[in-house]
C-alpha cells in the first residue's frame, strides 16, 4: 500500500521504529521548546494535549499506519504524482497556517513545524488510501485500524482545542 508513496521507505521500517520516530519528532520537539522557554511544567506536564496526544496518541497512530501498510498484500491505490503533489501542497499549507496562527516562527519551532507537515501528510494519505481500501472490501480487519487512527488523531486535535498549548514567545 505504500510502494507508490514518497514516504514508502519510512513505512518499510518496523512499526515500533515509526512510532518512536513520531514520538521523538512530535513530543521531543515540544519538549525542546518547553526547555528553551522554561515552560516545562505549564506546557508539557500539565497539558493533556501534549501528554495524551503528542506523547501517546500520535505515535500510536504512526504505529498503526505503518503496521497496516506492511500488512497489505497488494497495492490498493496507485495514485498519480499530481495527486501526491496535491496532498503535499495541502500538508505544507496546513503547516504554514499552524506556524502563523501560533507564531511558531523561531528556529526552535522548526522541528515541530516539520513534524506537523509530515504527520499531516501521513494522515491525509492514510485516510484517502484507507477509504479506497475499505470501499473495495479488500481487508475486513482494516476497518478497526482505520477507525483507531481516526479516533487517535481526532482526540489529539480536540485536546488541542480544549487545552491549547501556551508557549511563551522565543526571542
Amino acid at each position: 500500500m505504500a510502494e507508490n508513496d514518497i514516504l514508502w521507505f519510512f513505512f518499510k521500517l518496523h512499526p515500533l521504529v515509526v512510532a518512536l520516530t513520531v514520538w521523538f519528532l512530535g513530543f521531543g520537539s515540544l519538549l525542546l521548546v518547553a526547555i528553551k522557554t522554561k515552560s516545562l511544567k505549564e506546557n508539557i506536564i500539565k497539558s493533556p494535549g501534549v501528554i495524551i496526544g503528542d506523547f501517546f496518541l500520535l505515535p500510536f497512530a504512526g504505529f498503526l499506519i505503518s503496521q497496516s501498510y506492511q500488512n497489505v498484500v497488494s497495492s490498493t491505490m496507485l495514485v498519480s504524482s499530481s495527486n501526491w503533489n496535491f496532498l503535499l501542497i495541502i500538508s505544507v499549507t496546513l503547516a504554514l497556517i499552524s506556524t502563523i496562527r501560533f507564531n511558531h516562527k523561531s528556529i526552535w519551532w522548526l522541528p515541530h513545524n516539520v513534524f506537523y507537515f509530515l504527520m499531516s501528510y501521513i494522515v491525509l494519505v492514510f485516510v484517502l488510501k484507507g477509504l479506497v481500501q475499505l470501499g473495495r472490501g479488500e481487508n475486513n480487519n482494516f476497518l478497526a485500524t482505520y477507525t483507531l487512527v481516526l479516533v487517535a488523531v481526532s482526540i489529539h486535535q480536540l485536546l488541542g482545542i480544549f487545552f491549547p498549548k501556551r508557549f511563551p514567545n522565543i526571542k
